[in-house]
C-alpha cells in the first residue's frame, strides 16, 4: 500500500494514478480483514499522510482521500461485525472504558521502555551509517518534510490505539504475537521520524562528527545488544543453528502427510522431536490432557487429534548452546 501511495506522490499520469487508488483500496480491505490492530496503523497512517497532503494542499489529496474514504467503510464493517461482539461476551472485564484507557497508556510507555535501550542504539548506528546519506539524497523529498508535532502525535496515538483496541476488547494485555504487530509499527514509525529529525533537524543529531572510539563503542554496544544470549534474535539462530528448527519443520511435514492420508477418526500422533523456542506456540494435546481441547478436534476433518505422549519441555537458549556444542563436539569426534 506505501508503495502504491508513493507511486500515486510521484506519477503525473491520471490513469496510473486511479489504478493506483485502486489496488492502494484493495490493499487496504485486505489489510482490514486480516488482522484488527494491522487495520488501526493503517487508518491512522492513511489518516495521517491525508492531513499533510491537505495541509500541503498536494494535488493527491483526492485520491489519497477516496482511498481512506474506502479503507474506513471497510473497516466498519469489520469492526461492526458480529462476531466481535460474541467474542467480547467470553471476556467477563472486557468494554471498560477507564480500565481501558489507562492501562493502554500504560502499556504504550511499557513498550517504548521496552524497546527504548535496543532503539537508541540503533538510531545512533543508523546516524553513523545511514542518516547523512539518505539526507544528502532525500534533502527537498517532501516525504520527510511533515510537520513534527503531527508526526508525534501520529505515532504515540497510534500505539495508544492498539493497545486500547485489545484491553477494550478482552481486559487483558495484548499477547505476545499481537505484541509484535504493536512493535511492527513502533519500529518502522520509529526509523521515520528519525530520518525526519535528520532531515528537519540535522543540528540535533551530530554524532557524525563523533571521533572514531565512540562510533566503536556503539556498534559494540549494538551488537552486544543484539546478540544477548537470551534475546529472540539470539533464539531464532540457535533455532537454526542446533537444527531444531529443521526436525520441528520435517515432524510437522510428516504428522501432516500422515493425517491426510490416514483413514483413522480419531488419531493417535507422535510427540515433536524437539521444540524451539522460536517457532512452536501452542500444539495438540497428548492423552489425558484437555486444556486446548479445541486445538485437537479443528483440523483435518477428524473426530481428534492426540499425541501419544507430551511433548519434550522448551529449552533456554543457554541449554540449546551447550547441546549444540556437545554435538559438534561428538561430530568433530567421528
Amino acid at each position: 500500500m506505501l508503495i502504491l501511495l508513493l507511486l500515486i506522490h510521484r506519477q503525473s499520469n491520471v490513469a496510473i494514478k486511479v489504478a493506483c487508488t485502486v489496488l492502494a483500496s484493495i490493499a487496504g480491505a485486505f489489510m482490514a480483514g486480516s488482522n484488527e490492530l494491522a487495520l488501526v496503523y493503517m487508518m491512522t497512517t492513511l489518516l495521517f499522510i491525508l492531513i499533510v497532503s491537505w495541509i500541503k494542499k498536494s494535488k493527491d489529496r483526492y485520491y489519497l482521500f477516496t482511498i481512506f474514504s474506502f479503507c474506513l467503510l471497510v473497516s466498519l464493517f469489520v469492526v461492526l461485525a458480529p462476531g466481535n461482539y460474541a467474542r467480547m461476551e467470553m471476556h467477563a472485564v472486557a468494554r471498560q472504558p477507564v480500565w481501558s484507557v489507562l492501562y493502554a497508556g500504560a502499556l504504550t510507555l511499557v513498550s517504548l521502555y521496552r524497546w527504548g535501550g535496543l532503539l537508541i542504539l540503533a538510531s545512533l548506528v543508523y546516524v553513523l551509517v545511514f542518516g547523512a546519506q539518505i539526507r544528502e539524497a532525500y534533502q527537498q523529498s517532501r516525504l520527510f518534510k511533515v510537520p513534527l508535532s503531527l508526526l508525534f502525535l501520529y505515532i504515540i496515538g497510534t500505539l495508544f490505539l492498539m493497545h486500547f483496541v485489545f484491553t477494550w476488547a478482552t481486559g487483558e494485555r495484548p499477547t505476545p504475537r499481537v505484541e509484535n504487530v504493536i512493535y511492527f509499527f513502533l519500529l518502522l514509525s520509529w526509523f521515520y521520524t528519525l530520518q525526519v529529525l535528520i532531515i528537519q533537524r540535522p543540528s540535533w543529531l551530530l554524532i557524525q562528527q563523533a571521533p572514531f572510539l565512540v562510533k566503536g563503542g556503539i556498534l559494540l554496544l549494538f551488537l552486544l545488544s543484539v546478540l544477548d544470549i537470551q534475546n529472540n534474535v539470539s533464539t531464532a539462530y540457535l533455532d537454526l543453528l542446533s537444527g531444531k528448527a529443521a526436525k520441528y519443520n520435517s515432524a510437522l511435514q510428516d504428522r501432516a502427510a500422515y493425517l491426510h492420508e490416514s483413514k483413522c477418526y480419531k488419531c493417535i500422533v507422535p510427540a515433536l522431536p524437539t521444540v524451539p523456542a522460536s517457532l512452536h506456540l501452542l500444539d495438540i494435546e497428548p492423552i489425558g490432557e484437555t486444556e486446548h481441547k479445541w486445538v485437537n478436534e479443528a483440523y483435518f476433518n477428524k473426530k481428534s487429534i492426540i499425541l501419544a505422549a507430551p511433548n519434550p519441555p522448551v529449552k533456554d537458549n543457554v541449554k540449546t548452546l551447550v547441546d549444540l556444542g556437545k554435538q559438534w563436539r561428538r561430530n568433530t569426534a567421528e
